[in-house]
């Protein structure tokens, strides 16, 4: 699962604390963080959560239940046979504007 947190922090260090916080909700081991500025302003945390499930079915809905403990109003993108890509602008992480998760059915 490739995660995307849009955050208003003002610097590196404090973008680091809000996607912690996030990491830490979703009770996810998160490999290859990054963190940089966002053009639009604040920074965005990239990173990677690996998944427990086995088929495809079980991808999509373990991603979904991760998406509802950082956010709500969720948008699905993509076609959802072959990639899960979900945005939500409505985060429960205060300093978080905007939320994405990607999953790729062949990754």
């Amino acid at each position: 699962m490739h995660w995307k947190i849009f955050t208003d922090a003002g610097s590196p260090e404090k973008a680091k604390r809000i996607v912690s916080i996030a990491i830490e909700k979703l009770s996810v081991s998160a490999t290859e963080l990054k963190i940089e500025p966002y053009h639009k302003g604040g920074f965005v945390c990239s990173f990677v959560a690996p998944t427990k499930a086995t088929s495809w079915a079980e991808v999509v809905l373990e991603a979904l239940q991760a998406a509802q403990l950082v956010g709500r109003g969720w948008l699905l993108n993509g076609d959802i046979s072959g990639e899960l890509d979900l945005w939500s602008n409505e985060s429960s992480i205060v300093g978080v504007k905007n939320v994405n998760l990607f999953v790729d059915a062949c990754a």
